[in-house]
């Protein structure tokens, strides 16, 4: 998320969607189809695929309880 900063950086932006508005996409396919599924993440060790993982996670955790 690091690539959404507006103040200090007003001219940078990222090539590809943010990692919050990329995982959206997947919990929103996994809770439609594949509501009892187990879900296991890949990730870099770094900002990026920390930042990946926490908005998986921000997702998921909206999603009704059963």
């Amino acid at each position: 998320m690091k690539w959404a900063d507006p103040v200090n950086f007003p001219w940078t932006m990222a090539f590809l969607p943010s990692q919050k508005t990329g995982t959206a996409g997947y919990v929103r396919y996994l809770l439609k189809n594949r509501p009892a599924a187990k879900i296991g993440v890949l990730y870099q060790n770094d900002d990026f695929g920390k930042d990946y993982v926490k908005a998986l996670k921000e997702h998921l955790a909206t999603r009704p309880v059963p």
